[in-house]
């Protein structure tokens, strides 16, 4: 994902303090499994791992809790307070509010006094400085339950800098302590496939390197595995939109591992470990 979305997520985070409904499995599907690494999907492994760690740093960056809260006894001061004075709810008929972008759309919440629901962003356009317009299209759920609040993003369509992305993301707070006590993040892979995120730790910034203390990444394919940072991984000054340098590990299941180290914007170096005492077994790749 382009560094031009972190202010747009920023915004959307900021903007919208609701709630994840914890997301129905979809039926029968089976729970991923760990995937166990080898020489056949390790390539593949980093390369999801690298997409994941924009996509961590993109969330991350992306922090609702940065700023004061009020008590959401009231998720319509709540939100007021959060979105500014200037996205201040301005109509309220039959209790339901709209809020109106400063560029035209609106913010439809059918019931504000309620402690969970939906809001649906109806072409709803921001203007951000030094950035430019940002339209949005689609709903966010919310929920809160005492200190917990939760919020999912369902397939919320974003124009910005002539693109367009799709969000599917949820996050869950303690507003005792401001803590995220879960999060996750759906997104498309380089691969084409659909990834998920889940509970990163990292630190650090795109431009100076980010650190990953802990996360997991969900691959439709080959299953979940774990990965961390050995150095930090520099995001930005790629015109590839690719790493420039920094180590990511990948942990499996049975002793498994991968790691993709990134030499400069073209190329990298992916190695994998079957755990078995052979030690890594290593290989060249390039974007």
């Amino acid at each position: 994902m382009k560094t031009f979305f972190r202010p747009l997520l920023s915004f959307l985070l900021l903007g919208a303090v609701f709630g994840l409904v914890a997301c129905s499995s979809g039926g029968d599907s089976p729970a991923p499994q760990a995937v166990a690494i080898d020489d056949s999907n390790a390539e593949a492994l980093g390369i999801a791992a690298t997409d994941a760690a924009y996509q961590a740093s993109v969330v991350n960056d992306a922090n609702p809790f940065a700023v004061s809260t009020v008590p959401p006894d009231d998720l319509t001061v709540t939100v007021s307070r959060i979105i500014g004075d200037k996205y201040r709810p301005r109509i309220a008929v039959s209790g339901e509010i709209l809020m109106y972008g400063d560029c035209g759309g609106d913010i439809d919440v059918p019931n504000p006094n309620a402690t969970s629901g939906t809001m649906t962003f109806n072409d709803f356009c921001v203007s951000v400085p030094g950035y430019g317009d940002m339209v949005m299209d689609g709903t966010v759920t919310y929920s809160f339950r005492d200190p917990l609040l939760s919020l999912t993003y369902n397939n919320m369509s974003v124009s910005f800098g002539g693109e367009t992305q799709t969000l599917n993301m949820s996050v869950t707070v303690n507003l005792d302590t401001f803590e995220v006590v879960s999060s996750s993040s759906s997104f498309p892979g380089s691969d084409g496939s659909t990834l998920t995120i889940s509970n990163f730790d990292i630190s650090g910034t795109p431009s100076s390197g980010v650190y990953i203390n802990s996360g997991r990444v969900t691959h439709p394919s080959f299953g979940y595995f774990d990965i961390s940072t050995t150095s930090p991984v520099v995001l930005t000054g790629c015109t590839n939109d690719r790493p420039m340098s920094g180590t990511i590990v990948a942990q499996g299941s049975n002793g498994t591992s991968a790691s993709i180290t990134f030499n400069g914007c073209n190329d990298y170096t992916w190695c994998y470990d079957l755990g078995d005492g052979s030690g890594p077994q290593c290989s060249s790749g390039t974007w």
